[in-house]
């Protein structure tokens, strides 16, 4: 059996592979909370029996965190191509919670959303506050 037609049993394993073979960007969540978006450089023997084993290299590009509460994505480190270029993580597939094509200007257009959203509340927050200091003075007079 191919390499590839092996890899289409398992969407993991597919996605890896498409991100492999086409040099596109992947980004990982890991059970940890922490997420790695990079190339795909590398990957272990692909085979059912010994599954738990399994790894993939990846050469980053950023990587970060998700809140402990919110679970809201903090990026922590972005790498630079020509400084960094030997840097490779090795992650264990067994510990990837999920995984997706990554999209730079989709993940900018996210971030930026997020922020917006977050300006929003803490207005209207603030505006519910104020509101409910003056209903305070007003049942005290």
């Amino acid at each position: 059996m191919k390499y590839k037609d092996f890899c289409m049993k398992n969407p993991l394993d597919a996605l890896i592979y498409e991100s492999f073979s086409e040099d596109t960007l992947l980004m990982i969540h890991m059970s940890d909370r922490k997420f790695y978006v990079g190339i795909v450089v590398n990957t272990s023997e692909i085979d059912e029996v010994n599954t738990a084993n399994q790894t993939i290299s990846l050469l980053p590009k950023l990587s970060g965190y998700r809140e402990k509460d919110t679970l809201e994505v903090k990026s922590a480190t972005q790498y630079n191509r020509s400084e960094d270029e030997t840097i490779e993580i090795i992650l264990k597939n067994e510990n990837i919670v999920s995984a997706t094509l990554f999209n730079q200007d989709r993940f900018d257009e996210f971030m930026q959303r997020r922020k917006a959203d977050a300006a929003k509340e803490k207005t209207e927050k603030l505006q519910i506050t104020q509101f409910l200091a003056k209903v305070e003075k007003l049942i005290e007079k």
